[in-house]
C-alpha cells in the first residue's frame, strides 16, 4: 500500500520519464511538475541510496516532493505494536526487530532511555557528582561514586555512564564494565578507540566533582517518555506520554542513516537532486556516544542525509527530526 516504502522496489525505472522509489513516483525534468509523495507514514529498514544515475543532467533535476497539502513521514525504523501492561504505568512488548537500539519516538517526539537522575532538567546541576576519578588500568578507568547516589540492589549489567569530561565542553557515554560496591567505584569499559587511535579512557581523565548520569536499567524507568530495552531478552518497556498506548505512533529505529547520496567517484558525481516537503524522523544512536567537543572523535559519525561525491543537492522545507 501507499503507506509502506518498499526498498526492494527502490530502482532505476526510467520509463515514461519517472524514477520509481518504493510506492512513490518522482518525476524528473525542467519546468514540469515534480514527483509527489502522498501523505502517510513510511517505515524503512534499508538506507535509500542515490547514485550518479539517479540525478538530473543537462539542466534537468530529479525532485522528491510531498503531494500538495499532504505530509509524507519517512521513519528510519518500525512502528512498535502489541503493547501490554507490565506494572503501574509501564507497558512492554516483545520485539520482532533487532533489540540493539538506543532511540525511540512517540508521535514524532523523542523519548528518553531510562536514566538516573532523570533528564527532565538536563543541566549539569541535575547530574550526580563524581567522588573522584581513579587511575586507569590498561583500557579501564575507575570512576568513584558517592554511596548515597547508587542503589545496592541494582543490576548494572548493560548500564552506561554519561559523563562530562574536563572543562565540560562535551559529554561521553560509555558502558560500565563492572562495579565494586565495597569500594564504591565503577570500572568504565574504554576498549574502543576514537578516530585518532586513542583509547576512550583518555576522555575519562577528568577533574574531581565532575558530573555523570546512569543510563539503561529497568529500575531507572520512572517517568513518562522513558523507555528501557532488554537487549538480551528482546523486550521493550515504555511509559507512554499518551494513552491508549496502542493508538500512538511509537517507532524504534532500524537505521542510523536514511538517505545516502553517493557518487561512485569524482568522475561520477551524484547531482541535481531536490528533496522538498518531506518529514524524516527516527534514526538510531549508539552504545558509545561522544557529544560536543568530542563528537568528531567518536564512533557516532552518521546522519539522516549523508553526501559523498555529490553536487547541487537541495533539501528544502523538510522537517528533519529525532536523529540518533
Amino acid at each position: 500500500g501507499k503507506n509502506r516504502l518498499d526498498i526492494n522496489m527502490c530502482l532505476r525505472e526510467r520509463g515514461n520519464n519517472f524514477l520509481n522509489k518504493g510506492s512513490i513516483f518522482f518525476y524528473e525534468g525542467r519546468n514540469v511538475h515534480p514527483g509527489n509523495a502522498f501523505g502517510g507514514n513510511y517505515y524503512i529498514n534499508e538506507t535509500i541510496k542515490f547514485g550518479d544515475q539517479d540525478g538530473g543532467s543537462n539542466g534537468y533535476s530529479v525532485y522528491y516532493k510531498n503531494y500538495q497539502g499532504e505530509e509524507p513521514i519517512i521513519y528510519g525504523g518500525e512502528k512498535i505494536t502489541g503493547w501490554k501492561k507490565y506494572r503501574g504505568d509501564i507497558y512492554r512488548t516483545k520485539l520482532n526487530i533487532d533489540a540493539d537500539f538506543y532511540n525511540l519516538t512517540e508521535n514524532l517526539e523523542r523519548s528518553v532511555e531510562a536514566c538516573t537522575p532523570n533528564e527532565s532538567n538536563d543541566t549539569l546541576e541535575s547530574y550526580f557528582t563524581v567522588a573522584k576519578v581513579g587511575t586507569t588500568s590498561g583500557i579501564r578507568t575507575r570512576l568513584f561514586y558517592k554511596p548515597e547516589d547508587i542503589s545496592e540492589d541494582l543490576d548494572y549489567a548493560g548500564v552506561r555512564v554519561k559523563y562530562y569530561p574536563e572543562y565540560k565542553y562535551g559529554s561521553v557515554t560509555l558502558p560500565i564494565d563492572s562495579i565494586d560496591k565495597k569500594e564504591d567505584y565503577f570500572w568504565i569499559d574504554s576498549t574502543g578507540k576514537d578516530n585518532f587511535g586513542d583509547s576512550y579512557s583518555k576522555w575519562i581523565k577528568a577533574f574531581d566533582d565532575a558530573q555523570y548520569r546512569l543510563i539503561g536499567a529497568l529500575e531507572f524507568l520512572d517517568t513518562p517518555g522513558e523507555f528501557y530495552v532488554d537487549r538480551k531478552g528482546g523486550w521493550l518497556y515504555y511509559w507512554p506520554k499518551n494513552l491508549p498506548i496502542n493508538e500512538q505512533e511509537i517507532v524504534a529505529p532500524t537505521l542510523s542513516r536514511i538517505f545516502h547520496i553517493h557518487g561512485a567517484d569524482t568522475d561520477h558525481i551524484a547531482r541535481n537532486i531536490h528533496f522538498e516537503g518531506l518529514t524524516v524522523s527516527t534514526t538510531d544512536s549508539a552504545e558509545i556516544i561522544m557529544r560536543g567537543t568530542y563528537c568528531d572523535q567518536g564512533p557516532n559519525k552518521d546522519s539522516m542525509f549523508t553526501l559523498e561525491n555529490a553536487q547541487n543537492i537541495h533539501i528544502t522545507d523538510c522537517r528533519i527530526m529525532n536523529a540518533g
